[in-house]
């Protein structure tokens, strides 16, 4: 790794747009040479800064989607919560466009934020349908109970 490399690694998590595009460069400089440790050195990176709350990781996701295209890049960040998904989503998606952002404020268009919105109640829906389910059972328990405290 050249001392270039390494100053534009010391940077992270890049806090603009163009340091955002210069870590894209550099690593897709790498991923063409050495794409499965790139990806697993990727891999290990978002995990540790998932796991451990670490700033960095909306970065990284920019990263996904602008070296992986958007639905492999979801696929790569959204393996740590399904409660993540509905900003890594917004943010994979950003970063397959990240040529054309001026500003951090053109991450979050309109178009997605409601799809973010889509997706979060997409991710809640097994949860919501758990419960309405739930709820007649308990209902039907309940009545059984005052039946045999009533006889």
């Amino acid at each position: 790794m050249q001392a270039s490399d390494l100053s534009a690694l010391k940077a992270f998590p890049p806090r603009t747009v163009p340091g955002i595009i210069a870590l894209r460069d550099l690593m897709k400089q790498y991923a063409a040479s050495f794409p499965v440790q790139v990806t697993i050195g990727y891999c290990m990176v978002y995990l540790c800064l998932q796991t451990f709350a670490v700033p960095g990781t909306l970065s990284l996701s920019l990263l996904s989607g602008a070296l992986y295209g958007t639905l492999p890049g979801l696929l790569l960040v959204s393996g740590t919560l399904i409660g993540c998904l509905p900003n890594n989503f917004v943010a994979v998606s950003a970063g397959s466009r990240l040529g054309e952002l001026v500003s951090l404020r053109d991450l979050y268009d309109r178009r997605l934020l409601l799809l973010g919105l889509a997706v979060s109640f997409m991710a809640l829906l097994p949860i919501v349908l758990k419960n309405m389910n739930a709820l007649p059972q308990t209902a039907e328990a309940e009545a059984k109970m005052l039946k045999r405290k009533q006889q």
